[in-house]
């Protein structure tokens, strides 16, 4: 049976350290937003996501109280409230975080290197490892 391949960009920081990023979809950004940036290090957008996830329900409820009160049916507002919120944060970070994580790993100072077809994270990492042994093998000569 054949594995399926994906696409995996490489980046080294000079002066030690490899990261790999999957491109395209990231399911863990997707049901784990918060956490996931956490885990990445993108403190900003961590703290932003939590922010939006803790004032958005409150924010919500003030304006649809309002509403409510001037004599709206809120329920359409509400539905359509929770599943443009309730779906839109999460589908934004699994179609993006990817991206996002790249150009935070830029900014940080580390270096893309290209494109590596693999099954997985780790087999992306170690045929880059092995190549740039191989490149500096060569460098070296006889």
């Amino acid at each position: 049976m054949l594995s399926s391949m994906r696409s995996f960009i490489v980046f080294s920081r000079p002066g030690g350290g490899v990261e790999v990023v999957k491109r395209g979809w990231s399911w863990p950004a997707f049901f784990f937003h918060v956490l996931w940036a956490l885990w990445h290090r993108m403190w900003l957008l961590a703290f932003g996501a939590w922010l939006g996830e803790v004032l958005a329900p409150a924010s919500f409820a003030v304006v649809f109280e309002f509403l409510s009160r001037a004599g709206l049916d809120v329920l359409p507002l509400v539905l359509a409230a929770g599943l443009a919120f309730g779906l839109g944060v999460p589908v934004a970070f699994g179609s993006r975080g990817n991206a996002w994580r790249r150009a935070h790993l830029r900014s940080r100072g580390f270096v893309e290197h290209g494109i590596v077809a693999a099954p997985s994270a780790g087999t992306a990492e170690s045929m880059f490892l092995r190549s740039e042994a191989v490149a500096v093998a060569g460098r070296a000569g006889p």
